[in-house]
């Protein structure tokens, strides 16, 4: 470890850069959990654009449909 680096008291594996202020976490188990947790955040959001989008296409696809239903009433 750098001279820079104290160990942060109660944390395994996480060390604070005395001249930043910055506080690191180098075990990797943490890291690899957090990569996930991420990852996961990110499907979810892209999960959910596209079901909005799909909702949006829906919506419009049944109004077309209510106005041709529509024209067909008046019609007869």
């Amino acid at each position: 470890m750098e001279a820079n680096l104290v160990k942060v008291k109660g944390m395994s594996g996480w060390y604070k850069n005395i001249e930043t202020g910055t506080v690191i976490n180098t075990n990797e188990d943490d890291i690899l959990l957090a990569r996930k947790r991420k990852e996961f955040a990110l499907q979810e959001r892209e999960t959910k654009n596209n079901m909005k989008i799909e909702i949006s296409s829906l919506k419009d696809e049944m109004a077309e449909l209510k106005a041709l239903i529509q024209t067909l009433v008046e019609g007869k």
